[in-house]
């Protein structure tokens, strides 16, 4: 499979982060106290958030939690986007989970009664195909799987209600009112690339810097812990950083275990945060060394360092060492390198 994009939610210190880390069109409200799991934070909608582009996709598979907040909100979802406009809408509404063509004021294709109630967080896993005579979509709720069978399976109908394109290339958090949250949004889609096949309900987990790596240059080291490194265990801006203005240094930093061990992990997304001091163009690299085989790669790198503080991401589906997936015992270490 080829993950389109994905976002956990967990990575972010404040709202303004969503607009520019993962460039949500808006920025998302961000919330501690109502997550599936009791731990990390979940997005809101505020606004109309979106995602840029990813390639476009006549099929498309969606998983996600989502929670209907106790309040005035009497409807909120997720809509499949071509560019802005959508195509299809899955929302809460009337205690019900509804399936719409086109947005909020579409045609409803579907309904999966008693599915959209308040207070209950609900994992709804969406495989869609976008066509607007013979698209089709099925719905699996809080575990279903294609053995299983859907919750609700729609063939023959307009899946393409936004525009004459057969296909989508976002998503968009879509509510009346900021009280519908979201958690771990995964979006795939089954081109063939491995690891293939159904992935359930999947949980998103961040792993911090934790410990030194192979390298240290990085001369100047603030707050964090570690002598000759800086662990930081959330994202706290100019709290703890490290920081150097010579080319060619490289800082590399073991990471945090997971705190379960997972069935099988289904990638990696590596990701950098960072921002330059002066007027000059800067240039920095995401590196990667992994633990078994040491094989070292800069994985992506920035066209310009801005002056706040953005996000450099790069998704690894296999461990590099063994074209195989990634076991919780070999997550690599990850680290900047100053390319300019």
């Amino acid at each position: 499979m080829s993950r389109d994009f994905s976002d956990s939610g967990d990575i972010y210190a404040t709202s303004a982060d969503t607009l520019t880390y993962l460039k949500w069109v808006s920025a998302c409200n961000l919330t501690t106290s109502y997550t599936p799991f009791g731990t990390g934070q979940s997005l809101s909608f505020g606004g109309t958030p979106r995602t840029v582009a990813w390639t476009n996709r006549a099929q498309q598979r969606i998983a996600y939690y989502q929670y209907w907040q106790p309040f005035n909100a009497s409807w909120g979802g997720i809509a499949l986007l071509d560019g802005t406009s959508a195509q299809v809408t899955i929302e809460m509404a009337s205690n019900n989970l509804v399936v719409r063509s086109g947005g909020h004021a579409g045609t409803i294709l579907g309904t999966i009664v008693g599915k959209g109630v308040v207070s209950t967080w609900r994992h709804i896993n969406i495989d869609v195909t976008i066509h607007n005579t013979t698209g089709s979509i099925s719905i699996y709720l809080d575990g279903a799987n294609p053995t299983s069978g859907a919750n609700l399976s729609l063939t023959n109908v307009n899946t393409r209600g936004g525009t004459s394109n057969n296909y989508i290339n976002a998503i968009g958090l879509v509510a009346d009112g900021a009280y519908h949250h979201y958690k771990d949004i995964f979006v795939w889609n089954d081109d063939g690339t491995a690891p293939t096949g159904w992935i359930g309900q999947p949980r998103s987990y961040t792993s911090w810097a934790a410990s030194a790596g192979a390298v240290t240059d990085f001369p100047t080291r603030v707050g964090g812990s570690g002598t000759n490194w800086s662990a930081n265990s959330t994202n706290n801006g100019d709290t703890s950083y490290v920081s150097s203005s010579t080319v060619g240094h490289v800082d590399l930093y073991g990471v945090t275990a997971l705190p379960v061990t997972p069935t099988s992990i289904y990638g990696l997304e590596h990701f950098l945060l960072m921002r330059k001091e002066d007027a000059g163009p800067r240039t920095v690299a995401l590196r990667r060394r992994s633990s078994t085989g040491g094989v070292t790669d800069d994985l992506a790198s920035t066209a310009s360092i801005p002056v706040y503080y953005d996000r450099l991401g790069y998704w690894e589906s296999l461990n590099p060492d063994t074209a195989a997936a990634w076991t919780p015992s070999t997550l690599p270490q990850l680290g900047p390198k100053i390319v300019v």
